[in-house]
């Protein structure tokens, strides 16, 4: 069983020794930070290829009848009724499988955000292109199931219009995913996906620097931190679908930093991913409604008139939970993002220095 968390593995995503005979890599990573920061280089090479290896698996495990590669005892498959389900379940199983790919590749675009000053435009335009490919190959497999499973999830009186129009919608939606299923097997398009991705761990081992510093890494963390607070500015002022879509991708980006940044020092979980984490499943919550509202609005004569009851309700919905996470988030955001990355990286380290930075 490999963990889809930033584990222990070298550069070509190959399990690392911990010293214990054995184990799932997880305490390779962690043993890196025993001595402060002694090895970042090392350690972040190996959350990349970790991440990585996990997601090639879920290419083997969406067509797996135990499912055991899906399994994440510390994470969010963990009393997944979905996960539970899979050994049983070829559709749920390939559905786990398209979520941990997915998840997993955007752990792995975090780290490449979280080194951007560290790496050549070229060298940074392949890792991101290849990233992109592999996540967008397993998109419309995925988007499907989200799609229904928000529609289940918003609440409508019994008998009211609402609910009709939610009933022809999953109808509609249930014959979708009936059809993406019908297509090539989840284990084929994540295969395609996964090969891209093989190559990834030695592409940013060669184009780093042999050897990094947490001065070095706090830069491309309080350049995530900023970009996330801008996000946040960009949706206070003009609160679109446009605008809260990318503070979410933002906050995800931050989030995956400071997880893979937790995972390098023994037994640590920052106050900062906490809050990130919540503030992330909360915008996620919201963005599947945009989602949904967009989808509903689209469908237009394929659905009853009472769709367009349901999308104003929906849209209610999305602009009453936008206020309330607001003012939640200003605690994450109120230092200075060079300040936010000292407190992250040690509290010793000096300031980021203030080296152009990529866009």
């Amino acid at each position: 069983m490999v963990s889809p968390r930033y584990c222990g593995r070298d550069a070509r995503g190959e399990a690392m020794s911990d010293g214990g005979g054995g184990g799932d890599g997880r305490n390779g990573a962690r043993k890196l930070g025993l001595q402060g920061w002694l090895g970042l280089r090392d350690g972040l090479l190996s959350a990349f290829g970790g991440v990585l290896a996990y997601a090639r698996a879920q290419s083997a495990a969406a067509g797996d009848p135990a499912g055991d590669s899906n399994g994440d005892p510390s994470g969010d498959a963990a009393g997944n009724p979905a996960g539970k389900a899979t050994a049983a379940d070829p559709a749920g199983r390939a559905a786990v499988a398209v979520h941990e790919f997915r998840k997993s590749v955007r752990r792995a675009r975090a780290v490449i955000r979280l080194l951007r000053p560290l790496i050549d435009e070229p060298e940074y335009a392949f890792l991101e292109q290849e990233l992109r490919g592999a996540l967008g190959a397993a998109s419309g497999l995925r988007d499907a199931d989200v799609l229904l499973g928000t529609l289940r999830a918003h609440p409508v009186r019994p008998g009211s219009p609402e609910a009709a129009a939610a009933r022809a919608a999953a109808k509609a939606l249930e014959a979708r995913v009936a059809a993406l299923r019908a297509g090539p097997p989840a284990s084929v398009v994540l295969a395609e996906g996964a090969a891209r991705l093989a190559p990834l761990p030695d592409a940013l081992g060669a184009a780093l620097p042999r050897a990094l510093t947490p001065k070095d890494v706090a830069r491309g963390l309080a350049r995530l931190f900023r970009r996330a607070e801008k996000a946040l500015r960009d949706a206070r002022r003009d609160a679109c679908d446009e605008t809260i879509h990318d503070w979410r991708k933002r906050v995800k980006e931050l989030r995956y930093a400071l997880e893979l940044l937790d995972g390098l020092r023994p037994g640590a979980r920052s106050a900062a991913h906490r809050a990130a984490a919540r503030l992330a499943e909360k915008l996620g919550e919201i963005t599947d409604l945009i989602v949904l509202r967009a989808w509903l609005e689209a469908a237009g004569d394929g659905l009853p008139p009472e769709a367009a009851v349901l999308s104003d309700a929906i849209e209610r919905g999305i602009r009453a939970r936008f206020r309330r996470l607001c003012p939640a988030a200003d605690a994450l955001f109120e230092r200075r993002p060079r300040d936010f990355a000292r407190e992250i990286l040690h509290p010793t380290t000096d300031a980021p220095d203030e080296r152009t930075e990529a866009p």
